[in-house]
């Protein structure tokens, strides 16, 4: 995990696990972090020419939107959507906008990052303003470059003074994550090239340069097309005399006409000597550009200490009619810190909602929830607030309950200052978490996950496949595998790098090997990856590698309420193991207590299922947890007989041992649609599984039946299933007895 300190005039600035940018004040030298969703390896932030902040991660290459990311610092920040659906491609080492007259008109304001691993070039996308939401979002189009050269390494593109795109080539075999070491003889510390892309058919614009320019001429080139030339001139223009600046910006935007990205151009200025001023806000708020009025709400949002008239810029914002501005006032607001700023960004709720802004007010109330508890305590939160308002905190409260009980408990598991014991104490609490919803779990395991594992076609196959670890694993194990990857690596992806006696390079998994040949698995372009066959006696060097490929620190990427829905996930991917005559083990045994029937004790939780003939492989794939105890309100069934009606379609459960048989619940397909499929469900018990006795049959289709068995019933074999053809599926099973 990422751990940072900084020496400060006011003392150490300490950030430890959580990824992310820092904002430092030049003229207080006070640090503000940043967290961002990647996991941890933030790179190249850039911002459009409405001050629109975008960063990028370089291990996902994941890129997010700052302005739902930059309130007040909180304790955990939930997974925010990515601007676009990069398809896999990764990591992003450096990233920009491209502006500039030398370019083909239209690829204006296009979007690049560069790439070194899955494809090795600059992926381009459409950026823009997501239509009738305050978002900020993309697409990705084709790329603007591409090799096929794998040492090609693509690094830190921008457009340079000239309007080319300049960029550097790391050209490296070797792309230094901490599995390599930095003495590694293959690494090369000499060579490199840096490129420049030009437009053939357009001329070189000519550079402005602002060395010996007046501040005049420098506040003329903030006029300028191209981003990175207003870039340098305002850097230029802040090393000026301050007095003289301010009031030659006064002068600039003298003219009532002015547009408005020059009054922000201006504004930007105020900021950067820390004197924004009030008059030219409220010029830009009368603005009918809501990107200006949202850029002067966010520039409040960062000057609030020095800004008086914040608060009351904040309630007219959160009534703005577009939803951007809203946006950056429920923003700002988690900055006041008190509980009036809490109900003014309630007050959001009066206009349309959308996903960016359920998201910054949540993290909005998480910033300002201390304070709030101290008011709820008096009876005085919210006394006066709407309805709407009371019933929208109480929610977010409720829906922050299950993920708050794993936050401790996940605290001390990566605490590597705490005893092993106590570590592995957290590991069994967050086992005992339930709440977990896998349907969630899926879209957080497509955001962290999916770029390494395979769970049936979602993912890479790049790491193991996990499309049967909760039948492989128990809950314990997943949570314990996930936070120590490094505790347990699968058979087979143990890295080792070789040095062949040609000079060749290979780092992968050890697929197999003999006493004549060591097959690696090694990552290829398509995400597959291929097969290296390679003569131990070519061999030069070989370097077993003891980490997983795995980081840690995954937790620190997503929300509690996330971590859990991932383990819920997981834990329910049971592409099970059939044993000797298609007996399958039940799923996920370690899950909840042992349930009972008043004097009777659950006994089929380590019981086997074995299915029909026929039955549907990707329709029965969670057939192990028909008699667990995980949430069966997470699935409709866990088998499903043949679409068509067939004979008497039925499934078998063996206990452990021959046991007194009292009670038998069970659940049918959740939804009531196929309810009158299960009308001639019926049960039957044999001590030997080949002579059954029939001991109840349905009088009519119901959600659920409670079963009570004839007194004395014994029996290790049941069988429930359809007394005639039909089709049968069920979602969970409990047997309740006395094992004799």
């Amino acid at each position: 995990s990422m751990s940072t300190t900084l020496e400060t005039p006011w003392g150490p600035f300490r950030s430890k696990g959580p990824s992310g940018a820092y904002m430092l004040d030049p003229l207080s030298w006070k640090v503000r972090h940043l967290r961002t969703p990647g996991y941890g390896n933030p790179w190249c932030m850039v911002f459009d020419k409405w001050g629109q902040g975008v960063i990028g991660d370089g291990t996902n290459a994941q890129q997010h939107w700052t302005s739902p990311l930059s309130g007040y610092e909180v304790d955990a920040r939930r997974t925010l959507r990515p601007n676009f659906d990069n398809e896999g491609m990764r990591p992003a080492v450096g990233n920009d906008f491209l502006y500039s007259r030398h370019f083909p008109d239209d690829v204006q304001g296009q979007f690049i990052y560069a790439c070194v691993i899955n494809m090795h070039g600059l992926p381009r996308f459409e950026m823009g303003d997501e239509e009738g939401t305050a978002g900020y979002a993309g697409k990705r189009i084709e790329n603007l470059l591409d090799s096929s050269d794998m040492f090609f390494r693509p690094v830190d593109p921008q457009i340079g003074p000239d309007g080319a795109l300049w960029f550097g080539d790391w050209c490296n075999a070797l792309i230094g994550h901490m599995q390599y070491s930095q003495r590694d003889p293959n690494r090369d510390h000499e060579h490199g090239r840096v490129y420049r892309l030009v437009y053939k058919d357009k001329p070189l614009i000519e550079p402005e340069l602002q060395v010996g320019k007046s501040v005049a001429e420098l506040l003329g080139q903030l006029r300028s097309y191209e981003t990175r030339t207003r870039y340098r001139a305002r850097r230029e223009l802040r090393a000026r005399d301050k007095q003289e600046v301010l009031q030659a910006v006064d002068e600039w935007i003298a003219d009532p006409a002015t547009d408005a990205n020059q009054l922000c151009e201006a504004m930007w200025l105020q900021e950067s000597f820390r004197q924004v001023s009030p008059a030219l806000v409220a010029r830009i708020m009368a603005n009918d550009d809501f990107h200006a009025r949202a850029a002067a709400v966010h520039t409040v949002s960062n000057e609030m200490q020095r800004y008086p008239e914040a608060l009351e810029l904040f309630k007219t914002a959160i009534a703005d009619q577009h939803p951007r501005t809203r946006l950056e006032a429920v923003r700002g607001l988690s900055f006041v810190q008190t509980v009036e700023a809490l109900e003014i960004a309630l007050k959001v709720l009066e206009m349309p909602m959308d996903y960016w802004i359920e998201y910054t007010l949540e993290h909005t109330l998480h910033a300002l929830k201390p304070l709030a508890d101290a008011a709820e305590s008096q009876g005085t939160l919210l006394a006066d607030a709407s309805e709407q308002a009371k019933d929208y905190y109480q929610t977010y409260k409720l829906s922050n309950g299950p993920g708050g009980k794993a936050v401790k408990p996940l605290k001390d598991a990566e605490d590597p200052s705490l005893s092993d014991g106590r570590r592995e104490e957290a590991i069994r609490t967050l086992a005992g978490i339930q709440g977990g919803h896998a349907k969630n779990g899926e879209l957080v395991f497509t955001r962290v996950c999916s770029g390494c594992h395979r769970v049936g076609e979602l993912g890479k196959d790049f790491g193991p496949k996990l499309d049967d670890i909760g039948a492989r694993y128990a809950t314990i194990d997943i949570i314990r595998n996930t936070l120590w990857p490094n505790s347990s690596i699968a058979k087979g992806y143990e890295t080792v790098q070789v040095l062949t006696d040609d000079g060749a390079v290979y780092t992968g998994f050890i697929l197999a090997e003999t006493d004549e040949t060591l097959t690696l698995g090694v990552a290829s372009q398509d995400g597959k990856g291929r097969e290296e066959i390679i003569p131990k006696e070519n061999i030069d060097i070989r370097k077993e590698m003891k980490a997983s490929s795995m980081p840690e620190g995954l937790v620190k990427t997503i929300a509690p309420s996330e971590f859990l829905d991932l383990i819920a996930y997981l834990s329910q991917q049971t592409k099970f193991v059939l044993r000797e005559n298609g007996w399958i083990d039940t799923g996920s045994p370690e899950v909840g207590e042992l349930r009972t029937h008043g004097e009777w004790q659950e006994i089929s939780r380590d019981a086997q299922l074995q299915l029909g003939l026929n039955y549907p492989e990707n329709w029965s794939a969670s057939a192990n947890l028909l008699l667990s105890a995980t949430d069966s309100s997470q699935r409709e069934f866990v088998f499903h007989s043949p679409n068509e009606p067939t004979a008497s379609p039925a499934i078998a459960i063996r206990l452990k041992e021959t046991s007194e048989v009292a009670h038998i619940d069970i659940e049918n397909r959740r939804g009531g649609q196929y309810n009158d499929r299960a009308k001639d469900l019926a049960v039957w018990i044999s001590e030997d599984g080949q002579r059954w006795t029939q001991v109840w049959k349905s009088d009519k289709p119901a959600d659920k039946y409670a079963i009570d068995l004839p007194a004395g019933s014994r029996a290790q074999y049941i069988k429930i299933g359809l007394d005639g053809r039909g089709i049968l599926h069920l979602n969970q099973v409990v047997v309740y007895g006395k094992r004799l």
